[in-house]
């Protein structure tokens, strides 16, 4: 009692010695004749003393013969749940918490020894027995033990299987707590997995992925504790990616599963970037599986894995680094040959070779990329690091193993642009060297991906078609791209994290391109409603000349779909990397179907977003590079059929053609009567009385702007003046009454369907400048420190506005203008307080002679104290 009462620590350990004290108390614990509340109690005073000083105690425990046994087998015998004495089931529940908390303790010096004595089994039977009685801290810490112990757990264990169905078991608990700790041991259980080559189907036995997908996908239904402020459903997406890297079988069984579903759900719910960036890693894998099977995920994710290594590997691992740091080759070699892994990252996603980049040497270098290490790997690839600190040497040596100069980071730099911004303001370096080599490495880069028809980074010749070879999983890959595409889209455009967007059409762009023609041709008119219910209604891209409507991206057409999205991603305001791979996306769509894909790009004006970027005449390097791509995509897939217009297009070529031919002299040689000026325009309001009959982009490329400034302005010089104006005003009736006579689809006058696309068509002729930039993820009026991309329109008479952007702004809706206005001038112009005290209109006040200051009030910040006239400057500010 004197344990548990007294608050000095000094006086216990003097007057009761751990080294005699505490084998004395393990074997009263162990004395299976004690009251239970004799052993509640010398577990209680086991507890104190390994709490205060664990590092010293926690051997004197394990060295009594049984005494760890005696604490797992109490969690197996207690609580007593079958007798009649509440007192007993209270006492036995009390001594099985205290022995959690003893073991808990035990764990952190002395894991090895509850280990052994079967801790691991004992935990998980408490908690499956007795979950719904537990009290939350004790569950919590039961399962803290329990992944502190999977680390020793071993694949050949009698008990893994079961310890593996236990912790299946615990993903469906209530506690988020309880399944963090769950997901965690089962993590280190892949990673021991992994290091000893078993297929990670084993453990899978008991459903495993199958509750992964129904934790993504119901996790936001569940009633969440007070505790659960933010599931780290990130950890499950990790868990499962490890999953499905480390078996063929699980990446197999996940295409049966409804994966698609949880992946909606978990992108719809969740806003944090590392969440969304683990889902569209899931995306990636299983496109990648669909197209080049499981050896694909081992070449391109394999070395991708987020793990996290709890035993002797990970020191190993670490231990290449410190080799690094200390310029040592022969530990680094030894590191290597006794099984680090050359492309093992750090914490940071750093991986060795990076690390080399920086401050190691050549021949370490050349000895890790020999051994299989990946030059372009790492969060920052390696020739970033090189030219960032001014090597030469090393940028030599790493682009002649592969390294890609156009490769960017983070930060969307590339290798080059790190150097030039370095050279500024590292001193040491030789940034001038780097700077050259690098300079002609793009050139020589650029060049290659001019003459290549894939380009950026498409190795197919024109005569090859990607996926020809479809591995066993073909059947399944109409359905996953098309349910892929609406998520994908629908996440760039509701997103303002850049590293999300840039994966997000990264994602976009490879579906593409590993889609053969017949797959594309097969994909153009399908839709994911075809597969699944989807009832989310968000808004969609406004289409151009018309309004802006609400509809589910489920039920759009694949070719549709990505034409609109192509359109959101084109226009010369975008980001120059987003620019890249739209145009990727349109060169590879053209070359696999230019019959299906050449209208849908025309009708929505991709076409001409590609013939402003190949006119870009601005002198930076990247753009000038982005117009000569443009203008490559130009020459070879769009000049020669704008030219020759075919269908829709060509019948409305044929009605402009004959308004000139009324007007221009040598064509028709004759004025015009109104009649047959009515009948030609006729002809013309028959493709503006159905509003998406024809898009304002075919109505530019069948010439009807050229025919109307002929209809409105043109002048003959044999008319006389008068003559001549009565004509214009004659031609300018004619079209006004014809176009406002009928009606189009939406009850409204041909006149305003065409006056809608015409704006649309000068609005993209114009260019009229657009402030457009990108934000991180941020809230409320902070969000305003970084610049917004938004385009707000609004015509007159209405009252709505259109976002022309086909971005979401999220802002807090409390912000004012005023707010903003203040929270700016704060930071561009000096406030009051800031300036000398002798310019202070109150000091001043209080400094004139010949007026008298007097303060008379009731309460100590009312308006005529002086508190308030001091913090009001002189009552001048409010």
């Amino acid at each position: 009692m004197d344990i548990l009462t007294c608050d000095n620590v000094d006086v216990i350990f003097q007057k009761y010695r751990p080294g005699t004290f505490l084998p004395a108390l393990c074997h009263v614990f162990m004395d299976i004749n004690a009251p239970l509340e004799v052993l509640e109690s010398a577990a209680r005073a086991i507890t104190y003393f390994l709490d205060v000083h664990v590092d010293s105690t926690a051997r004197k425990v394990v060295e009594v013969n049984g005494a760890v046994k005696a604490f797992c087998k109490a969690l197996v015998l207690f609580p007593i749940k079958n007798s009649d004495d509440l007192d007993t089931i209270r006492m036995s529940r009390d001594v099985a918490e205290q022995s959690v908390k003893v073991l808990e303790l035990l764990c952190r010096r002395e894991a090895r020894a509850v280990f052994e004595a079967d801790g691991l089994q004992s935990l998980l039977h408490f908690v499956n027995a007795n979950a719904s009685t537990l009290h939350n801290d004790t569950l919590q810490s039961s399962l803290s033990v329990a992944s502190m112990l999977c680390r020793r757990l071993k694949a050949d264990h009698p008990a893994f299987s079961s310890c593996v169905a236990s912790l299946t078991a615990f993903l469906d608990h209530k506690d988020t707590v309880v399944v963090d700790h769950a997901i965690e041991s089962l993590s280190t259980l892949v990673d021991m997995l992994s290091h000893v080559n078993v297929d990670l189907k084993r453990l899978n036995e008991h459903g495993l992925v199958d509750s992964l997908i129904k934790l993504m996908a119901t996790r936001e239904e569940l009633d969440h504790g007070e505790q659960d402020i933010a599931f780290p459903i990130g950890k499950v997406v990790h868990l499962l990616l490890s999953l499905l890297r480390g078996s063929k079988g699980l990446a197999e069984a996940v295409l049966k599963e409804p994966i698609v579903n949880a992946i909606r759900v978990v992108l719809a719910a969740r806003e944090d970037e590392k969440t969304s960036l683990a889902v569209l890693s899931l995306m990636d894998l299983i496109v990648t599986f669909l197209f080049k099977g499981y050896d694909g995920i081992q070449k391109s994710h394999g070395a991708q894995d987020d793990r996290t290594v709890y035993d002797d590997s990970h020191s190993r691992d670490l231990g290449a680094i410190d080799a690094i740091r200390n310029n040592n080759l022969e530990a680094l070699i030894e590191a290597i040959e006794n099984g680090t892994d050359v492309n093992f990252a750090d914490p940071f996603g750093q991986t060795i070779l990076v690390w080399v980049a920086y401050s190691g040497t050549e021949d370490m270098a050349e000895y890790l990329i020999l051994n299989g290490a990946d030059p372009n790997l790492g969060r920052n690839p390696p020739l970033h690091y090189a030219a960032r600190f001014g090597r030469p040497k090393m940028v030599e040596l790493l682009l002649r193993h592969g390294a890609e100069p156009l490769k960017v980071d983070l930060e969307g730099k590339t290798a080059l642009d790190q150097a030039r911004s370095s050279s500024n303001i590292l001193k040491e370096g030789q940034h001038e060297e780097v700077i050259r080599i690098l300079e002609a490495a793009e050139l020589n880069a650029k060049q290659n991906l001019v003459s290549n028809p894939g380009m950026l980074g498409n190795d197919e010749s024109e005569d090859e078609d990607p996926s020809q070879n479809i591995c066993e999983y073909g059947d399944h890959v109409v359905g996953f791209l098309v349910r892929f595409l609406p998520i994908l889209v629908r996440r760039y455009q509701n997103t303002m994290q850049m590293p999300v967007r840039k994966n997000a059409i990264t994602l976009i762009s490879k579906m593409i391109s590993l889609c053969s023609r017949d797959l594309l041709s097969n994909l153009l008119h399908k839709c994911a409603a075809d597969w699944e219910s989807d009832e989310s209604v968000i808004i969609s891209p406004v289409k151009s000349g018309s309004k802006q409507k609400k509809s589910s991206y489920s039920q759009r057409e694949f070719g549709n779909l990505l034409v609109d999205f192509l359109a959101m991603v084109l226009p010369a305001d975008e980001e120059i990397g987003f620019l890249k791979i739209g145009i990727k996306i349109v060169t590879d769509v053209m070359r696999r179907c230019p019959d299906d894909f050449f209208h849908l790009l025309l009708r929505e004006g991709i076409v001409n977003n590609v013939e402003m970027l190949a006119s870009n005449s601005d002198s930076n390097p990247k753009k000038q590079d982005l117009a000569y791509f443009a203008k490559n995509v130009l020459d070879k897939y769009f000049t020669k059929r704008t030219a020759t217009p075919i269908g829709l297009v060509a019948d409305l070529r044929s009605v402009c053609d004959r308004i000139i031919q009324l007007f221009i002299p040598g064509v028709n040689g004759l004025t015009p009567t109104s009649s047959e000026i009515e009948a030609v325009l006729q002809d013309l309001v028959r493709f503006l009385q159905v509003e998406n009959m024809v898009s304002p982009f075919e109505l530019e490329n069948a010439g009807v702007i050229e025919a109307l400034i002929v209809l409105l302005l043109y002048k003959d010089p044999n008319d006389e003046f008068s003559n001549l104006e009565d004509s214009l005003i004659r031609r300018r009736t004619i079209l006004m009454t014809t176009l406002l006579r009928g009606s189009n689809s939406e009850g409204g006058s041909p006149l305003v369907t065409l006056l809608r696309k015409l704006q649309t068509i000068l609005s993209c002729i114009e260019r009229l400048p657009i402030y457009s930039h990108s934000a991180s993820n941020s809230s409320c009026i902070d969000c305003i420190k970084t610049p917004l991309n938004i385009n707000l329109r609004r015509a007159p008479g209405e009252k709505e506005l259109l976002d022309w952007t086909g971005k979401t702004l999220k802002i807090e809706p409390l912000v004012t203008v005023s707010t903003i206005e203040e929270f700016l001038l704060r930071r561009v112009v000096p406030q009051w307080y800031d300036h000398d005290r002798n310019e202070m209109n109150f000091v001043r006040i209080l400094q004139d002679d010949g007026r008298k200051n007097e303060f008379v009030y009731s309460r100590d910040f009312d308006k005529n104290g002086v508190i308030y006239f001091i913090g009001s400057h002189g009552c001048s500010k409010e």
